[in-house]
């Protein structure tokens, strides 16, 4: 079942509803958290998702590209990656 989120499970996949796509979110190395679409995911690259210290996610550190969405906007799918 998916509900929203306020805290994010480590290869948790999740969904940013109007955006059609899956993030998987794994802790950053500084302790934050990133979030891999697919394509970066399959491909090993950076993540292009980070959350904030104020729960906001950034596209490479901007927040407009993402229409100002928080963490609270993840739906959790209930699914884990391998």
């Amino acid at each position: 079942m998916a509900t929203t989120t306020t805290e994010l499970r480590e290869r948790g996949i999740y969904t940013i509803p109007g955006y059609g796509i899956e993030l998987i979110a794994c802790e950053g190395d500084e302790g934050g958290w990133v979030l891999y679409d697919r394509t970066e995911w399959d491909s090993e690259s950076q993540a292009g998702l980070e959350v904030d210290e104020d729960g906001n996610l950034t596209w490479w550190g901007s927040r407009s590209d993402i229409g100002n969405r928080t963490i609270a906007d993840l739906v959790d799918t209930g699914h884990t990656e391998a």
